[in-house]
Order: structure tokens, then C-alpha cells, then sequence
């Protein structure tokens, strides 16, 4: 079928293994993944996997290729024959990524939806590209964060905001350092809820509002416990060092630090930190928004332990510390 996608599997073939190419890149990255094979050409045997996607164009392709989309199983969820240059695919509900293959590959090799492929032996793409678009992600966060630490320099050098504000300007300060020498991950996570998880909880964490008058604390002890909270925040950001990132990933297993009570110290503290927030800022706005946050930064938790898990180190970890966010208590 040319261009055109085939979706109904074959009884009996569902568990059988199909090797579609012997050499893969895995390009998981946002420079790798954006270019994909752009002014590139396949010899017969190779193939790029992007990840996460689930749909493509060939825009500025030299030549037709074939594209199989696989699921979280590596099970193929649809094919598509022979797409010529200047084409794209619908979205494919389901998919983890798709392997870009030669023209006729997946004729030949007889792939069929819901076969599993054999995804043994693919390496993950490298190179200058890979390297600049990490760099220029770094520069880009790591510049906003910043930014945000240099509207807070005026308020602090004039006294205002207390030692709120100071350990806010901390805070900041030290994201952005994290994000210029932040190492890179073994394994991101290719589920693209993960990412609008995470991409949720930025943004969220950005919409609490102050609101003067509507605290349920006294002012002094809600500046207190707003400056514990982001003093617990500064300690969990350099514990978790140079394994920062927003996606959750597999940056090796974390012990040191806050992590020998919790495995989530950041979460945690996070979570603090917007509690007392809002009960210094009590409004059903704030309300909501804290509820979205604690639910958001719940699930990055589970989605970094579904990463990690897969590690014997983690796991034995896990064994030994049991608390999620407090000590003793969640």
C-alpha cells in the first residue's frame, strides 16, 4: 500500500520477534529527533527510531521510506509503506515511537501490526547534534531561571520579602548552575504523558498568586515556614546535583544527601513549600492550583520509580529507604 498505513494484525504472528534493521540510532533527543532524516539517506540494513512520536512528515527527505510505529511493548501499532518526500502520517493513538526504515523493508522483512520487534543491539544517537542540542537546551532553562533569579536581586537588596525572598533568589540561582552542568541521562522516558505531566507542573508552580489579606497564618509564621520550605528545596537541589533534569530519567541511582530518608526529597519539599504557600495565600484559585501541582508532582515521582525500577540498585534502594516525600510518614 503505498503511503498508506495497515492496521489489522494476523492471528498466530502477534508474539513473534521481527529484526527490521541490524543497525538503529535511537534518537531521543530534541536536535536528533527534530532533524530525524532530513537531508539524510539509510543504506539497506540501517534504520532511526525517534522517541517519543507518534506521527511524522518527510519534509525534506531525498528519498521514500517506510515507517513502523511501535507502542510501550515494542509492538508494532501501524505501518506505513513507502512515503514518498513531502508527506505526513495521522497520529498513531498508542504510539511509544516510530523505526524509520528504506523504502520495501517492511515488505520484505513481512511485518505485520502486533508482531513485536526485536529492538536488541540499536544505539542511541551521538554526535555533534546531539551535543549542541543539549547545550543550547541548558542555555535556554538555565537563562530563564536566571531571569527569574535577577527580578528577585532589586527586591532582596533593598530588604524586602525577608529571608522568603532570599532563599528564593537561592533557589533560582542554583537551578540554573544545575541546568549548565547537569550530566546526561542514561534513559528518558518515551511516554509523552510523562512530558505533559512534567510540562504541567512547571507551569502550574507558576500560577499560585500572592493574595494579601487572605493568609490563615500569622505573617511571621508564614514567612518562617515559607523560608524552611525553600531552605528544604536549596537542600534537595544540591543533593539530587548534577542528576537534575525536568523529564523524568535515569540519571543513576541517588543515596547521598536527603536521599538517605526519602527518595523524593525534591518532590517533597516542593510540595511543602506550595502548602505553606497556600495557606498564606488562601484562595479557591490557589487551592486548585496547589491540587494540581501535589497530583503532577505525584505522578513525576511514579514515572522516575518506573524508570529507576528497571535498575537491581534502585530496587534494593527502595527496600531500604520506603518513604516517598517525609520521613517516616508518605
Amino acid at each position: 500500500m503505498i503511503g498508506g498505513a495497515a492496521e489489522a494484525a494476523a492471528p498466530g504472528r502477534a508474539e513473534e520477534a521481527v529484526r527490521l534493521a541490524s543497525r538503529v540510532e535511537v534518537a531521543d533527543a530534541f536536535l536528533p529527533r527534530t532533524l530525524g532524516l532530513m537531508g539524510r539517506t539509510l543504506a539497506g540494513d540501517e534504520g532511526l527510531y525517534l522517541v517519543p512520536c507518534a506521527s511524522i512528515h518527510t519534509f525534506f527527505m531525498r528519498m521514500p521510506i517506510d515507517a513502523a510505529f511501535l507502542d510501550g511493548e515494542g509492538r508494532i501499532a501501524a505501518l506505513f509503506h513507502s512515503l514518498p518526500p513531502w508527506r505526513a502520517t495521522r497520529w498513531v493513538p498508542g504510539a511509544r515511537g516510530v523505526l524509520e526504515l528504506p523504502a520495501g523493508t517492511l515488505a520484505a522483512r513481512g511485518a505485520e501490526v502486533g508482531q513485536r520487534v526485536d529492538m536488541s543491539g540499536w544505539t542511541r544517537a551521538g554526535g555533534r547534534g546531539r551535543s549542541l542540542g543539549r547545550w543550547a537546551a541548558n542555555l535556554l532553562l538555565a537563562g530563564f531561571w536566571i531571569y527569574l533569579a535577577s527580578r528577585l536581586l532589586p527586591m532582596v537588596a533593598r530588604g524586602e520579602g525577608g529571608a522568603s525572598a532570599a532563599m528564593l533568589l537561592a533557589v533560582n540561582t542554583l537551578i540554573a548552575l544545575l541546568f549548565l552542568a547537569r550530566r546526561e541521562e542514561k534513559r528518558l522516558t518515551g511516554l509523552v504523558k510523562d512530558r505533559a505531566v512534567t510540562l504541567l507542573s512547571v507551569l502550574l508552580s507558576f500560577s499560585l498568586l500572592p493574595a494579601p489579606g487572605a493568609s490563615l497564618l500569622p505573617a511571621g509564621a508564614a514567612s518562617l515556614l515559607l523560608a524552611l520550605c525553600l531552605g528544604a528545596v536549596f537542600l534537595a537541589y544540591l543533593s539530587l546535583g548534577r542528576s537534575f533534569g525536568l523529564v523524568p530519567a535515569d540519571r543513576g541511582v541517588k543515596t547521598g544527601g536527603l536521599y538517605r530518608w526519602v527518595r523524593h526529597p525534591l518532590y517533597g519539599a516542593e510540595m511543602a513549600f506550595f502548602a505553606c504557600f497556600l495557606l498564606a495565600n488562601f484562595t479557591a484559585r490557589n487551592a486548585a492550583v496547589a491540587a494540581g501541582l501535589f497530583v503532577s508532582l505525584h505522578l513525576r515521582a511514579l514515572a522516575e520509580e518506573r524508570l529507576l525500577g528497571r535498575e537491581e540498585a534502585y530496587r534494593a534502594y527502595s527496600e531500604r529507604v520506603r518513604s516517598r516525600y517525609i520521613p517516616l510518614l508518605v
